[in-house]
């Protein structure tokens, strides 16, 4: 099973990987960047405080730059399987904007290659490699130490019976 999780991440983290090597090298990135920055940038920058808002870009090229390099890093973590989870995250937000591209142009059969990534790429960020979650784990945690305690609580319990019988019998034999 490691070896089909480990072909797996890495098939589906080289998609991300080659498009984000493609987008940092290529000077065509900025025209496909371009409908998503015009069309998500003016509403990002309301939501945001000045401070962060002008300090973001406003060229498309800056913005493909920077979604290539995220591709890149989150293709690799995802692949390797180092911090996979958080390469799955940058990898479903480096997902919607291709998203967003396609709907914007109107290019069905991109808009469903770029469904399936983000599809995929949700899926991954759950993947908890066969493990159990942290929450399933700390909830684990609570009741294996509840019942630690109990444990305590009646051995300790036991032992105050057992020297209070043995005080009683020696207070007994003092009387005689």
């Amino acid at each position: 099973m490691a070896l089909f999780r480990f072909l797996g991440r890495t098939l589906f983290a080289s998609a991300f990987i080659v498009d984000g090597v493609k987008m940092l090298t290529s000077e065509k990135a900025e025209s496909a960047a371009d409908p998503v920055v015009s069309a998500v940038l003016p509403a990002v920058k309301g939501i945001l405080p000045n401070e962060i808002s002008d300090v973001l870009p406003e060229d498309a090229n800056s913005w493909a730059k920077i979604q290539g390099g995220a591709e890149v890093l989150g293709g690799a973590l995802y692949a390797t399987g180092w911090l996979r989870r958080a390469g799955a995250l940058i990898l479903l937000g480096t997902a919607v904007p291709k998203v967003i591209s396609a709907l914007v142009d109107d290019r069905n059969n991109d808009l469903i290659g770029a469904l399936a990534l983000t599809g995929g790429a949700l899926v991954a960020t759950g993947d908890t490699h066969g493990n159990p979650s942290l929450g399933w784990r700390a909830q684990h945690g609570v009741k294996v130490a509840k019942n630690n305690i109990e444990s305590s609580v009646n051995d300790v319990s036991r032992k105050a019976k057992k020297a209070a019988k043995k005080a009683e019998r020696k207070a007994k034999k003092a009387l005689n």
